[in-house]
């Protein structure tokens, strides 16, 4: 017996107790665990890439392998390998 997927065809959300936009911000809704989790780290990544440089932190997809030499605006460095 083969395993088939069911396809979405459609969400319904229902909303209700709307505050108006003047109120205050409200939490944004989505979908997508990965986008979630992207958008949680992101500040912490801007902070890291301010203090080292830009772009320090990326995707490990992003690496090629070989050795990085890191150094922030007060001298210190950081050795790290890539495999």
């Amino acid at each position: 017996m083969a395993l088939q997927r069911a396809r979405v065809r459609r969400i319904v959300l229902t909303a209700e107790d709307l505050a108006a936009a003047e109120e205050g911000p409200g939490t944004q809704l989505f979908l997508d665990p990965e986008r979630e989790t992207r958008l949680r780290i992101q500040p912490v990544l801007d902070r890291l890439n301010a203090r080292w440089g830009h772009p320090v932190v990326r995707p490990t997809a992003a690496l090629t392998p070989g050795r990085y030499i890191l150094s922030d605006p007060d001298g210190r460095t950081v050795e790290v390998h890539s495999t």
